[in-house]
């Protein structure tokens, strides 16, 4: 069951009070706080990245955002659903259209399917659970990252 803050709002939805990270983890069950935690490690693990918490409104609330100086879209979106921590990474047109999907897993494939024609979206999302796909996302978001400093080179 998510905590409460003190002024008895659930830290994920409380859209006026910007929470901390360790306020978000704590909300989620024990098994995603790991994965929380791995994710959180993995991303600020490339140069360059940075983490803040950003409110996505009423369908993500609060979320870690990673951002790559110069690169006008987020890297990524940790979404700290108490019921789902979800990973979403937006990608531009230009750089799914040369991603190689042959070799993906599945899920990573399904997810990153949405961020292509004929889906009017540009955003991969995925669910985190134990044993799930963490490293190929990781693998992923590592690919995009290469694209753009090739691309502003």
């Amino acid at each position: 069951m998510p905590q409460k803050q003190e002024h008895g709002r659930v830290a994920w939805l409380d859209q006026y009070n910007e929470p901390d990270f360790k306020d978000l983890r704590k909300e989620l069950v024990a098994e995603s706080q790991r994965l929380f935690d791995d994710t959180r490690k993995k991303l600020l693990g490339f140069e360059g990245v940075t983490e803040h918490a950003v409110w996505y409104g009423d369908c993500w609330h609060w979320t870690v955002e990673y951002r790559l100086p110069r690169l006008e879209i987020p890297l990524a979106v940790l979404i700290p659903s108490p019921e789902d921590l979800q990973l979403a990474v937006p990608f531009m047109p230009v750089f799914s259209e040369q991603v190689s999907i042959g070799r993906m897993k599945r899920a990573v494939r399904d997810g990153f399917d949405l961020a292509r024609e004929p889906y009017d979206t540009s955003w991969g999302v995925w669910s985190l659970v134990p044993g799930s796909l963490l490293s190929e996302l990781m693998d992923l978001v590592k690919q995009k990252i290469k694209f753009h400093q090739t691309a502003k080179s």
